[in-house]
């Protein structure tokens, strides 16, 4: 299917009802106040675990068939102390 665009505030990224696993994902902060980043490592078929990276790049693999498994997602730097992450994933066969 390809990338699609940037979704925020609770919207649906990815498909449902499709059958289509998810390849790769990026992020993107929303704050030039407070210093930090995004860091994110993912857990992708056949390969294992990759290295946590910089979310704003792509995590995951393009063009392989090879779909994440589980993801981790963690601020660094300042921005760590004022805020949390939250979010929620659809599984197969679990929902």
């Amino acid at each position: 299917m390809g990338w699609q665009s940037f979704v925020e505030n609770g919207k649906t990224a990815g498909t449902t009802g499709k059958n289509l696993g998810v390849e790769a994902l990026q992020f993107s902060l929303k704050s030039d106040k407070i210093k930090g980043n995004l860091k994110a490592r993912v857990h992708v078929r056949q390969l294992g675990w990759m290295d946590w990276q910089d979310a704003s790049k792509v995590v995951g693999t393009t063009g392989k068939a090879l779909s994440l498994e589980a993801l981790q997602l963690k601020l660094d730097g300042e921005i760590a102390s004022s805020y949390d992450i939250y979010y929620r994933v659809h599984v197969q066969n679990f929902g």
